[in-house]
Order: structure tokens, then C-alpha cells, then sequence
């Protein structure tokens, strides 16, 4: 952002438009801050399935466990871009919403 600082508009828009998408499917992730929205799973083996289950249907989503997060905090990262258009969110929520049942909701 520092680099382009035009794209920052067009990513606090994605951001928000995002953020706003996950809160209508009754997920509340944390507020980092930052362009990594974490989702946070039941546990480790829920967390590569609906990583999985998310590939397969055209969304990569990285699944971070432990050693990288706490032991019992396993979660998916979501990575937001200016360069991501509405589609590409609405098909990314429409994705995370049909696998919600293996996040810690």
C-alpha cells in the first residue's frame, strides 16, 4: 500500500465489503487490522476440511495450525486484495458460507 497508495480506497472498500459479507453469515471474525482475515476453526482436522472443501470448489484458503497459532486456536486465513473485483467476493463468501459448519461459530 505504501508502494501504491491509489489502491487504498479500492481495498478499504473490498476490506469492509468482506468484512460486512462474513458478519451476514453470522461470522464474527477478530479485528486485526490487517489484510488477513482470520476465521477461527473447532479444531485441527475441521480446519484442512474446510480448507479442502473450499479448494475444491475454486477458493484457496490457508489453513494455519499449531506451531504457528496457539495449540487450540487452529484457523483459516482469508487474504484481501485491492486486486480481488465484488465477484471474486461474492463467489469467496458464497464458498465460506456453504463450509461455515467446520468453523467455530
Amino acid at each position: 500500500m505504501q508502494s501504491a497508495p491509489e489502491h487504498r480506497p479500492c481495498f478499504s472498500r473490498r476490506f469492509q465489503g468482506c468484512r460486512g459479507g462474513l458478519r451476514r453469515l453470522a461470522l464474527t471474525p477478530p479485528d486485526t487490522g490487517r489484510a488477513i482475515i482470520p476465521l477461527i476453526c473447532r479444531d485441527e482436522s475441521s480446519t484442512f476440511t474446510f480448507a479442502k472443501r473450499c479448494l475444491a470448489d475454486g477458493l484457496y484458503v490457508a489453513p494455519i495450525v499449531f506451531p504457528a497459532v496457539p495449540q487450540n486456536a487452529p484457523r483459516i486465513r482469508c487474504s484481501i486484495t485491492a486486486a480481488l473485483s465484488k465477484e471474486d467476493l461474492t463467489l469467496a463468501l458464497e464458498i465460506i458460507g456453504k463450509h461455515r459448519e467446520w468453523l467455530l461459530v
